[in-house]
């Protein structure tokens, strides 16, 4: 069908652009055919985990996209293709990683996709057990905060900064010269 997924990936890229770029003109979302039958091969990814294959993904993603979609349904259709490639990989032969690996991947992924450098991701769900009380205080690790101090003497040095507002410059200024932001203490 395509001689590689780049050139699959930026014709279904196109597509979504120019429907969101129609949603934001005209606030109309498109009808969208099918609606159950979108939401069950989205939930594949979920119940059929083990049965995504590379060889088999392609025919996923083309039912995934080669459809209509509206604002909604091109980010389910998203979050599902890329669930689906993930599982691909690790049902491959040579796949096999551990659980400590797969989150690493993840969190790497979301890191670079969301321009993070160091960063923390926090189940607030866990609050309902005392039992994960620490991992709710105001504290920071000495290697986060060495990590901010060595960022706000960049960023303070780094001509690209200098147009920042002067109220976040002093911010940073009282970062680099050690003052511990937002009430926070490191542990």
């Amino acid at each position: 069908m395509f001689d590689n997924y780049e050139d699959w990936i930026i014709i279904h890229l196109n597509k979504c652009f120019k429907e969101g770029k129609r949603f934001a003109e005209t606030g109309e979302f498109p009808e969208i055919p099918d609606q159950k039958e979108f939401d069950d091969l989205c939930s594949q990814v979920k119940t059929e985990k083990f049965s995504f294959t590379i060889p088999a993904l392609s025919d996923y993603l083309s039912k995934l996209f080669d459809r209509k979609h509206n604002y909604s349904t091109i980010a389910e259709a998203f979050k599902a293709g890329l669930t689906a490639c993930f599982r691909a990989m690790l049902n491959h032969n040579n796949g096999d990683i551990t659980g400590f690996q797969a989150g690493w991947i993840l969190n790497k992924f979301f890191g670079e996709q969301k321009n993070l450098e160091f960063f923390k991701i926090v189940d607030y769900s866990k609050m309902l057990y005392p039992q994960y009380e620490e991992n709710f205080d105001k504290t920071i690790t000495k290697e986060t905060w060495k990590f901010l101090q060595k960022k706000a003497e960049y960023m303070l040095e780094d001509q690209d900064f200098h147009g920042v507002n002067p109220e976040v410059m002093e911010h940073w200024k009282k970062i680099a010269e050690g003052e511990i932001p937002f009430g926070f203490t490191v542990k």
